[in-house]
């Protein structure tokens, strides 16, 4: 499946690679990155920085960072097909690092407060059930 995100990915990694293979001087790639770049000093910046960059590169040029869900209408919204947003990173930028996921830890306060308050949770249920077996 083709989101938006990945859709884009596509679209810069394309851009970027006709870039490296062809130059400035091949009218189909002008073109394209005319096409796709709003900024036109973005092109210009596609040739002299991104390019040279990039030549001896073997992976991918690009990172996606999936930006989390921060709605309460967010299951809602996936239901409705919205598309999620995303952050699209360029490899070897000067700034840094976008976060990754971060890992679960077991020990943190807030899986902690949430383990205990399901033991409490599940407790109390057991003994409304055996209250009702009773009745």
């Amino acid at each position: 499946m083709i989101t938006k995100s990945t859709a884009s990915f596509y679209k810069i990694t394309e851009l970027i690679t006709e870039a490296i293979r062809h130059g400035d001087q091949h009218p189909p790639t002008m073109d394209l990155a005319n096409f796709f770049l709003e900024d036109k000093q973005m092109i210009h910046k596609l040739f002299k920085v991104l390019a040279p960059r990039y030549k001896d590169y073997q992976t991918t040029y690009t990172d996606v960072h999936l930006i989390p869900d921060k709605c309460h209408l967010a299951a809602e919204l996936k239901k409705a097909r919205f598309l999620q947003e995303c952050v699209l990173e360029l490899k070897g930028n000067p700034y840094p690092p976008l976060p990754s996921k971060p890992k679960p830890n077991r020990e943190s306060l807030t899986n902690i407060l949430l383990r205990e308050a399901n033991k409490e949770f599940q407790k109390m249920k057991l003994k409304s059930e055996s209250a009702e077996n009773k009745n």
